[in-house]
């Protein structure tokens, strides 16, 4: 497990709403295994995170998240034999939350898209930027135990996660 410096600022514009935004430096000794599986190949270098994250629970709808982060690389490929995979990631999600009963209801749809050297999970020296896109999701079912002192629950899940396009 690793920690890095971050910062995050909570804003509660309204009773029922809340803006997160929050920031974090990747030290420059991390390792980012993003072309590994094509070429065998882990380049080290920094970067940072970003994000924004809106939350607002209602009654009828349940509670309502609307996200938006990036993650930029800032990999080095003089010190990497060449290698710089290029990757600047951004994400949106929207995710609702809600419970009926004993039940809760959980959904997710994300979209990502940037730009990577890392062509076909491979990284050579010199590839090209291409840019990415892709979309995800989620939804979950779950029942909650009726029980005094424990939180017993069974929980059923799918996820979808595209990928992004075959040449990239």
């Amino acid at each position: 497990l690793r920690s890095f410096p971050a910062a995050k600022l909570t804003l509660a514009p309204c009773d029922n709403c809340s803006v997160d935004f929050f920031a974090a430096i990747v030290d420059e000794d991390h390792q980012s295994w993003e072309g590994y599986l094509g070429s065998y190949a882990s380049v080290e270098g920094g970067g940072q995170v970003y994000g924004t994250n809106v939350n607002c629970p209602h009654e009828t709808i349940g509670t309502f998240d609307v996200g938006l982060f990036l993650k930029d690389e800032d990999i080095r490929s003089m010190e990497n034999g060449g290698l710089d995979t290029g990757s600047n990631t951004w994400a949106l999600s929207v995710r609702d939350s809600k419970d009926f009963g004993q039940f809760n209801v959980t959904g997710e749809v994300i979209k990502q898209w940037g730009r990577t050297r890392v062509v076909q999970n491979s990284l050579a020296p010199g590839n090209e930027l291409h840019s990415r896109s892709a979309w995800g999701g989620q939804a979950s079912l779950r029942y909650n135990f009726d029980c005094e002192n424990l939180a017993p629950y069974v929980s059923a899940r799918y996820a979808y996660f595209q990928g992004d396009r075959r040449s990239t």
